[in-house]
C-alpha cells in the first residue's frame, strides 16, 4: 500500500486552517512525523468547533512577535508554547477546556499526596485538560491525573499488533477506567469528549485489525484511526 501521508499538501493545509481560525501560524515541524503532530492537534481543535464550542488560540506572550509556537519536543517550559482554548455554553454552566501539544500528566497511580512523588507521568501528544493556570511547566513537573479529560497519541507510521497493546498500556495507566468495569457510568460524565485514540499517517495491518476488533467486543473507551477511516478530514 502506497504511504497516503504527503508532508507537503498537509502544511499547506495547516497554514490555511489556522489562518482561517486567526493564527499566522507557518512551523508545523521539519520531520514528518512533527507534520503529523501537528496536523493531529488541528484535528483536535476542528472537532471542537464543529461540535459547537468557541475556539482561541493562545500564543505564548513570550513569542508575540511570531506569535503561534507548537511543543515539539518534551522539554521546554509550556508558558513558551501555543495552547487552544475552548468554551462551550452559557456562564455559569458553561464549560473551558484547553488543548496542549506535548504535555506531561501524571498517571492515575502516581501518589501525589505523598511528600516524595513517584514522579510517574507521561508526556501526551495532544491533551485536552480542564481550564486552568499550566504556565510554568517544565522537566519533570506535570499536570495531575485529575485535570486530564482525555489526550490522543499521533503516530507517523503502519499499525501493528504491539503498537496497538502499548496503547492500550497507555490508557491503563493515564485513564484505567476506560478499559474498566466502570467504563459506562464514567464515559457518560465524559460525552460531550472524544473518546482518547490513537491517531495512525498510515495504516493499521491485519494483526493491528485483530486487536482493535477485540477493543470494540471488550467495549473499551477507546479508539483508533489511520489512513483509510480518520479520525476526521482537514
Amino acid at each position: 500500500m502506497a504511504w497516503a501521508f504527503d508532508q507537503s499538501v498537509t502544511t499547506q493545509k495547516l497554514f490555511r486552517f489556522f489562518q482561517l481560525n486567526g493564527a499566522a501560524a507557518s512551523d508545523f515541524g521539519n520531520r514528518v512525523s512533527q507534520t503529523f503532530e501537528a496536523l493531529t492537534f488541528a484535528q483536535v481543535i476542528k472537532w471542537y468547533k464543529d461540535d459547537g464550542w468557541s475556539v482561541k488560540i493562545v500564543n505564548p506572550a513570550s513569542n508575540q512577535k511570531t506569535g503561534f509556537r507548537l511543543k515539539f519536543s518534551t522539554r521546554g517550559d509550556t508558558r513558551n508554547f501555543t495552547h487552544v482554548r475552548c468554551e462551550k455554553g452559557v456562564s455559569p454552566k458553561n464549560e473551558v477546556v484547553q488543548i496542549r501539544h506535548q504535555i506531561r500528566v501524571a498517571t492515575h497511580y502516581n501518589l501525589r499526596k505523598k511528600k516524595k512523588s513517584l514522579r510517574a507521568n507521561i508526556v501526551c501528544d495532544v491533551a485536552i485538560l480542564k481550564d486552568d493556570f499550566y504556565d510554568g511547566i517544565v522537566g519533570s513537573m506535570h499536570v495531575e491525573n485529575d485535570d486530564l479529560i482525555t489526550f490522543v497519541e499521533a503516530k507517523h507510521m503502519n499499525a501493528y499488533a504491539e503498537l496497538i497493546a502499548g496503547f492500550i498500556g497507555l490508557v491503563h495507566e493515564l485513564q484505567p477506567w476506560r478499559i474498566g468495569h466502570d467504563v459506562k457510568k464514567r464515559r457518560a460524565k465524559n460525552a460531550a469528549h472524544p473518546k482518547p485514540f490513537l491517531n495512525l499517517s498510515g495504516h493499521c495491518a491485519g494483526t493491528a485489525e485483530g486487536i482493535i476488533v477485540t477493543m470494540k467486543r471488550r467495549k473499551m473507551d477507546v479508539a483508533v484511526y489511520d489512513s483509510q477511516k480518520p479520525f476526521l478530514k482537514m
